[in-house]
């Protein structure tokens, strides 16, 4: 638990930018559900998407860079950027996580009706509404509407997120910048100028 003791402020920050990104994404989906129907829903959740996935790749990517100053980074764990993702966005997860597993309870019971649907239901519009959100704009157009999509997909949205923060805190530690890999030279002089104002 050093791992998240340490990375305290970049949890919260994964907490706020989850909640940040999923108001964005909502705001997106009604401008472009109001401006173009139906039909460019999806422009406006792949945006939300990438504001979403950007804002992960830049926390954890700092937070991985700061961990490896205070640690000698032979002792940094591969697993330490995955630990962080999932406690920094515990809440949005288990929401994602319950209604994929209530999914496989449905039955005509009267008690089942009234509890576990109706928990399965508040769960799933939470994850279409506010938790991965992001992706609803996506999964509508694909599938013709909201209430087609499965919440197993919900589920698979988790992962890209995950693989971005935990490569990210990965490349941190290793000073690594990803501009590189596309030919932009880094000038860390101008960088260091950049942040003392």
């Amino acid at each position: 638990m050093n791992v998240i003791r340490s990375n305290a402020s970049y949890v919260v920050k994964l907490l706020i930018n989850h909640f940040v990104s999923g108001l964005y994404s909502l705001i997106l989906f009604a401008v472009f559900s109001m401006a173009f129907g139906g039909e460019y829903q999806f422009v406006g959740s792949l945006i939300a998407i990438s504001f979403y996935l950007f804002m992960i790749y830049s926390f954890m990517w700092e937070a991985g860079s700061k961990r490896a100053v205070g640690l000698d980074s032979d002792k940094m764990k591969k697993t330490d950027g995955i630990l962080v993702m999932i406690v920094g966005s515990l809440p949005y997860y288990l929401t994602t996580v319950f209604c994929a597993i209530l999914s496989f309870f449905t039955t005509n019971a009267e008690f089942a009706e009234r509890a576990v649907d109706r928990i399965y239901d508040i769960l799933f519009y939470v994850n279409v509404f506010f938790s991965q959100s992001m992706y609803s704009g996506l999964f509508a157009s694909i599938f013709g509407g909201i209430p087609s999509v499965s919440p197993f997909l919900y589920l698979a949205s988790l992962i890209p997120g995950l693989v971005v923060g935990s490569l990210a805190y990965i490349f941190g530690s290793k000073n690594f910048r990803l501009r590189t890999v596309f030919g932009i030279k880094y000038n860390e002089e101008k960088e260091k100028i950049k942040n003392n104002y």
